[in-house]
């Protein structure tokens, strides 16, 4: 089992492109590459090979925290807002249901200890943003073994400086994808 947290980028990306990730509806290329760039189209279609495995083999979980939700509350202009919102909220509520229901005897105890241990200690201080430092802290106490993430500019730049502080991987879609499409 392949337990992945979502990053509020990936969250915010699987309710933006919902049609094209889950339905398999081509992609508007240029209109995709025009908001997020040819990266972001590069891991739109990793999202979409990523979320297509879980479906079918149910093999990787995906992971949220609360404070996914109070990042996506902040950005709660409109109706499609407020839409992104719950479906962030259901996905954390899907995972609590999993943790309670199908890992009752698992032991996050010792992850949360971790992650309660990474912050008191400020080793992961270089987060100049404190809402991302939380999220990966979340992710640790989640026993996440992968932190994904769009966040180009913050996370994916603090790759090389934190892997080796957290017991995860920080990947974007596509290269997590790679790896996945390997093991078909």
């Amino acid at each position: 089992m392949h337990r992945i947290f979502l990053d509020t980028n990936i969250a915010w990306n699987l309710d933006t492109f919902a049609e094209e990730i889950y339905d398999n509806v081509r992609f508007q290329e240029n209109s995709v590459i025009a908001r997020i760039g040819r990266k972001g189209l590069v891991d739109l279609k990793g999202l979409r090979g990523i979320t297509s495995v879980a479906e079918h083999y149910g093999n990787i979980e995906f992971v949220t925290a609360p404070k996914t939700i109070l990042e996506l509350k902040k950005k709660v202009h409109n109706d499609r807002g407020i839409r992104r919102m719950h479906w962030g909220i259901e996905l954390l509520d899907w995972w609590l249901n999993e943790i309670t229901i199908n890992y009752p005897e698992e032991d996050f105890k010792q992850y949360e200890r971790l992650a309660t241990q990474l912050f008191n200690s400020h080793v992961i201080g270089f987060f100049s943003d404190s809402e991302d430092r939380f999220l990966i802290l979340a992710a640790v106490a989640s026993n996440c073994g992968v932190f994904l993430t769009m966040d180009y500019k913050s996370i994916w730049n603090l790759k090389i400086k934190l892997e080796p502080i957290v017991p995860l991987l920080i990947l974007r879609p596509s290269e997590y994808w790679s790896y996945v499409e390997k093991l078909l």
